[in-house]
Formats: C-alpha cells, sequence, structure tokens
C-alpha cells in the first residue's frame, strides 16, 4: 500500500478512502515495518503521518521506549488476537499433505540447474543486494512449482537488467511479480535432514584491509569507542587458527579474551563467509560467529544479543545448529573424535573471568539424548 508502484492496493486506498473500515489479516507482518504503515494508513493515513515522518520515528527500533512508543501509536486501531484464544469458534481446516512423485524433462531440469547456478553467483546485478536472501528463496519456489511460473518473473528480472543497463543505475527493486509475493511471503524452519557432501572443508586464509601505517590492536585491550570495532583489526592471540580477526561487537572481543585466557582450550576461529555453513531455512545458511575445541569437545559458540534470543530467526538458527551438532557428535564416535555442542550466550554473560567450561554448562543447547561436557 505504501509503494507507488503497487497499483491495486493504491487502488483499493482510495476507493475506500470515504467509508469506515475494518481489515481482518491472518498474515503477520514479514519483512519491513513499512508495511504497518501501509496497512494502517488505509484505516486512518493520519495516524502516523507522511512515509518520510514514519521512517524518521520508527525505522530503527533499538531501545524498549522506541517500541513501547509504537505499541502506543497502535493501541486505538489495531486488535492482535492468538489463533489459540480463537479455536472453540473458528474450525481450522485439518490439512493433510499428498506427496506425489515428479521427475522433471531434461529441459525443465536444464532450466533448473541455469537458475540455480545464477543465483548462487557472488554478485546479482538482477536483485537488491538488501533484499537478496527474500527473493532468493521466493524464486526457488517459483521454480519448484512449474516452468511456467517462474516464466514471467524471469522476464521481469530481464526487463530490469535492460533498464538499469540503459540507465547506468544498479537494480533497485526486483520485479513487480516477485515485489507482491514479497510481501506475503513467510518460511518457517520445521525440522531439518543431514546431508553429507563431503568429508573436511579446507579453511582458507582471510585478507582483511587495514589503513597504511596501523598496526593490528591488542585484543586484550578495552576499545573506547566500541561503534568503531567493526572496522578495527585485532591480533595477539596464541590460540586462535587466525594470526588476526575482526569482531562485529565489543562482546565478541570479549568471548575472545575468555578463550584465549582458558587453558582448556585447544583453538579456535571466526569462520570466514562460505567457511562453516549450517542450512536452516530452505536454501539460507546460518554461518555461526565462533568455532571451539577444547580438551573434551568441539563447541559452536554465538553470543547474541539477550533481546534477540528468543526471536523467531534465532531460535530457527539455534535448531539447526543443535541438529547439526548432533549428527556431527554421531560421527564423531564413530571414529573416536570429539562430541559436538551448540552454545548461544547472552551478550550480559560474556565475562573476561569466566571459562568456556562455565559457559558451556550454562549455556549449551541440545535435545535430551545429547550430552556434552566442555
Amino acid at each position: 500500500m505504501y509503494k507507488p508502484s503497487n497499483k491495486i492496493g493504491n487502488a483499493i486506498k482510495n476507493a475506500l478512502a470515504p467509508f469506515d473500515k475494518l481489515l481482518l489479516t491472518a498474515t503477520p507482518l514479514q519483512n519491513s515495518l513499512l508495511e504497518l504503515f501501509g496497512l494502517v494508513s488505509v484505516i486512518d493515513e493520519h495516524i502516523f503521518g507522511d512515509i518520510k515522518s514514519f521512517r524518521s520515528q520508527f525505522s530503527r527500533l533499538e531501545t524498549e521506549a522506541d517500541f513501547r512508543s509504537l505499541r502506543e501509536r497502535l493501541k486505538p486501531i489495531c486488535q492482535r488476537t492468538l489463533r489459540r484464544q480463537v479455536l472453540e469458534y473458528i474450525p481450522f481446516t485439518n490439512r493433510i499433505a499428498l506427496v506425489e512423485e515428479f521427475i522433471p524433462s531434461d529441459a525443465e531440469q536444464k532450466l533448473y540447474n541455469l537458475v540455480s547456478d545464477y543465483l548462487q553467483r557472488q554478485h546479482l546485478y538482477a536483485l537488491p543486494a538488501s533484499q537478496r536472501q527474500l527473493i532468493t528463496l521466493i524464486l526457488r519456489r517459483l521454480l519448484a512449482s512449474s516452468t511456467f511460473a517462474i516464466a514471467g518473473t524471469l522476464e521481469g528480472l530481464a526487463n530490469k537488467l535492460e533498464k538499469a543497463a540503459t540507465a547506468h543505475k544498479p537494480v533497485a527493486e526486483p520485479p513487480e511479480e516477485v515485489a507482491q509475493m514479497q510481501d506475503h511471503y513467510e518460511e518457517k524452519a520445521a525440522d531439518y535432514e543431514a546431508h553429507v557432501t563431503k568429508g573436511f572443508t579446507t579453511l582458507r586464509p582471510s585478507s582483511y584491509s587495514i589503513p597504511v601505517g596501523e598496526e593490528p590492536r591488542d585484543f586484550r585491550i578495552p576499545v573506547e569507542d566500541k561503534l568503531m570495532i567493526r572496522g578495527m583489526l585485532f591480533g595477539g592471540f596464541e590460540r586462535c587458527l587466525y594470526p588476526v580477526q575482526r569482531f562485529q561487537s565489543d562482546t565478541e572481543r570479549r568471548f575472545a579474551v575468555v578463550l584465549e585466557n582458558d587453558r582448556d582450550v585447544v583453538k579456535w576461529f571466526k569462520p570466514g563467509r562460505g567457511a562453516f555453513p549450517i542450512g536452516y531455512r530452505g536454501d539460507v545458511v546460518y554461518e555461526p560467529d565462533f568455532v571451539v575445541e577444547t580438551r573434551t569437545a568441539k563447541l559452536i559458540c554465538e553470543p547474541k544479543m539477550a533481546k534477540d534470543i528468543n526471536t523467531q530467526e534465532v531460535q530457527d538458527k539455534t535448531n539447526a545448529a543443535v541438529k547439526w551438532c548432533e549428527n556431527a557428535t554421531i560421527h564423531e564416535k564413530q571414529v573416536g573424535g570429539k562430541p559436538w555442542a551448540y552454545l548461544l550466550i547472552p551478550h550480559d554473560a560474556v565475562d573476561e573471568a569466566k571459562t568456556i567450561q562455565g559457559l558451556a554448562a550454562a549455556f549449551t543447547r541440545k535435545s535430551p539424548k545429547t550430552a556434552v561436557k566442555a
């Protein structure tokens, strides 16, 4: 509703403008708070003002005060009812999946391979970088549906590329066919299957840029301006597999101090891009922050902001990583190796005086079948 290109949505909004309105939806917001702005503007476009005003106030919800302000603004016009609260009133359909075998033709298989290879390229000029993951999921779903389902979208991508090439500008928005589906797309992780594709992955050397004349900083020395940490390079490690590392936060830097102080830690590293992928939602992969080996175990460690731990995305990643560790442990037992475990550690629990064994005892996520002692 908030996009000028959404002709149908804006036509409905304008047609209903003189009347009282009630919007009913079972689809939660998926991709952007601007969807909330669009829906509320149908009811009353004065609630949030124009889109510029909404962006300035609510584009970044970082504190409890920000969320409280948004809740208060929505309270007079928004009523949320959970599914479990209406079970006695609505007879929900019991859905039963029927599985049919499908064998693609040679032409369909060729199309699937070509599109898959294209989507895996490092640089994709046809898709906006900020939306690449979600759009890739949508395209793969269309591709799995039929060649006819994706034909129009591929044509739209080609047209976008031609216009961008003529204007000498990058593609800023996906084709309209994808944009419409994107507004209603939701994919949740249900369960995970283990697929062994290779025996091992060779760790590649990591390359980092640093200003001329500047040396890597001692990782043990606290950084005064913590917002600048992402641009800094740290060194001085003894147990890390790499001589230098970058950290995304001061929590990660302090966790590295914990690992370097702990004599039980044999080695550790921060995986580079593509070095330690764990699939958790379709073709989307999750790459953990730290991989650690102690005298008795191998650990995937994820320091995370405490307020984010219970979000759906973090929980999906956690479930996938726990499953990965369970399967890796089964393999390790067969070859006499060490068990794996996954640690999801709140940022405020990372203290330089703590040990990895203590953190593992408090924050290991595991199923009842898996018990790991760090």
